[in-house]
């Protein structure tokens, strides 16, 4: 008996075409990258709805903001005690009978005495859009660094801000030199310094080494 040629089905030729076709388009969740074991690294097609700087956020159940930073939220500010975190911005403790979540212009307006001892003159963004609008109010001291003391980052200070260009604690003072205490033999100048306060640049009055 002669045997005739083998023609495939239309149908099954054009499924086999689609799917040729299929490979050839660019699989959006492919990540060409590999890690250090040389396997490939699977892309998470969740992570293109992450967030876009400059959007900041609050940490879920903690006085934490947080910071867009590569389309993922890193921490920023961690807020002082009594301190809560609203629209990803810390904000101002509530007044007290001492010194806590009083305006202050100088941080001798948060102390000391026996009702205000622990306390610091801090910045707080009221309003960040441009030029931004920071309100000083005294809150519970966040390190231990007082007026122009070495810094590296702002959990050093106080004030819980290191100057950004000299890499020395934040002190609010009132813009006279007056205002601010000797650091042993050296008698500190009030001067504005640039500081970063939860994203925002700001300028403000600092106790400063002349």
């Amino acid at each position: 008996m002669r045997r005739l040629p083998f023609v495939a089905p239309v149908a099954v030729l054009g499924g086999l075409w689609s799917a040729g076709v299929g490979c050839t388009v660019e699989n959006a969740g492919f990540d060409p990258r590999i890690d250090a074991a040389g396997n490939p690294v699977l892309r998470d097609l969740a992570s293109f709805a992450g967030c876009q700087p400059p959007q900041r956020r609050c940490q879920a159940g903690g006085a934490l903001s947080e910071r867009c930073v590569g389309g993922a939220f890193q921490p920023d500010r961690a807020c002082p005690i009594d301190s809560s975190c609203d629209g990803g911005y810390c904000r101002p403790p509530p007044r007290n009978d001492g010194a806590q979540g009083h305006p202050c212009k100088s941080e001798s307006d948060c102390g000391p005495t026996a009702l205000t001892a622990g306390y610091s003159c801090q910045p707080f963004v009221a309003d960040p859009m441009p030029p931004p609008l920071v309100d000083l109010r005294c809150a519970r001291q966040v390190g231990g660094g007082g007026s122009g003391v070495p810094c590296t980052a702002g959990v050093e200070c106080r004030s819980g801000y290191c100057i950004l260009e000299r890499g020395t604690c934040f002190r609010a003072c009132a813009g006279a030199d007056s205002d601010c205490p000797p650091r042993g033999p050296v008698k500190l100048v009030c001067r504005p310094a640039m500081i970063r306060v939860e994203g925002t640049d700001v300028k403000l009055n600092s106790c400063q080494v002349p």
